[in-house]
């Protein structure tokens, strides 16, 4: 709420990663990835992806759109 009443606020260098103990499915991934889209869509004026390319699956784009762990099209914004 608070990121939604700042003018031009917005969300950069996100990604899928997270600590190395944490051990997902790509259904768990691919949650992971919704939820913070959805958070990002309600709470900011938009956001990027860092990063585009990387070695690291859960920094590179690529990769997380061929394991299906970010999907193509908007994210639920919610009720508006």
């Amino acid at each position: 709420r608070i990121l939604a009443s700042l003018p031009g606020s917005i969300v950069g260098e996100w990604s899928l990663a997270r600590p190395a103990h944490v051990l997902a499915t790509d259904r768990m991934e691919c949650e992971f990835a919704d939820e913070q889209l959805k958070a990002y869509a309600c709470a900011s004026h938009g956001w990027f992806f860092w990063t585009y390319s990387d070695q690291i699956d859960h920094w590179d784009l690529g990769t997380c759109f061929e394991r299906g762990w970010l999907r193509p099209g908007p994210a639920d914004t919610g009720p508006w």
